[in-house]
Parts: C-alpha cells; structure tokens; sequence
C-alpha cells in the first residue's frame, strides 16, 4: 500500500503533467511544481496531503485567470529573479511589478526620459547622457533585463 506521501507526490505529479499538455504558461507552472515535488515528497503528512492538491489547484486556476503581459510577468520573474511563484503572484496583484517592452537598456532610458521619469531637462540633456551608468542606476531602482525587454519592480 502507498504511504500519503507517495500519494500526494502522485497527485502533484499528475496535476504537472496536465500542466504540461496546456503550453505557454503552464509551462513554467509545469516546471514550478516539479520543482516542489521532492519537497511536498519529504514534508507532506496524511493532512497536508489534500492541501497539497488543492494549492496547486489554486495556483492553476489563478495562472489561468491572468492575462497574456502577466503571464509573461510570471515566467519572466522565475527565469531571473526569484522562483518563488506566490510572490510574483502577490506583487501582481498589488500592482508593484510591470513589465516594459523596450528591448534595450539604451531604448528604455529613453522611453523613461519621455515619461519624465528624470525630470523635464532629459531632452536637452540625452545627448551628454551614459547609458551604461544610467542602466546600472536603473537596476538598483528595481529593472531586470528579461528575454521580452525588461521588468520593473517597485522597491
């Protein structure tokens, strides 16, 4: 007879493989839950067992409730920032993580410059600028560099 934990790894398994048929964002999910497995697989108890189940449920169903930019929010922040998907989850929902789709440190400058996001003189003052300096000033306010242009994460 199968212990719970044995149970309970199959249940997380079999949710992650009908992750994996569904593509996009599952995908990352998908990797996600394996990810957790061995985890669940030692810490799980014959009570924990159905809470193990019903959170990746949760998760499923609040990934597939995001649009197509938050999904890309999501996969982006675990590929380079952190694999903690209920953080990335919650900073989406508190509206503290936005994604830019400038494809260059130098195109984002300039898109901020035109936002104002360095005040009214970034016009007259673009052709002095250090991109290079301005790009790492950027990283310590919170950019990432992603595969689809960068994320921005309030401080």
């Amino acid at each position: 007879m199968s212990s719970q934990r044995e149970i309970a790894a199959h249940v997380l398994m079999r949710q992650a493989k009908g992750l994996k048929r569904k593509g996009g964002m599952a995908m990352a999910m998908y990797k996600y839950i394996l990810n957790k497995i061995n985890k669940y697989h030692q810490e799980i108890t014959v009570d924990d067992k159905y809470w193990a189940y019903l959170k990746a449920d949760e998760v499923q169903d609040e990934l597939d409730d995001l649009e197509e930019y938050e999904q890309i929010i999501v996969e982006q922040y675990l590929k380079y920032v952190q694999d903690d998907l209920e953080e990335v989850l919650e900073k989406l929902s508190n509206h503290s993580i936005w994604w830019r789709e400038e494809m260059s440190w130098e195109d984002l400058v300039k898109e901020l410059g035109a936002e104002g996001y360095w005040g009214d003189s970034f016009d007259k003052l673009e052709d002095y600028l250090d991109y290079d300096k301005l790009a790492a000033s950027l990283i310590d306010d919170g950019f990432i560099e992603c595969d689809f242009g960068f994320l921005e994460i309030a401080q």
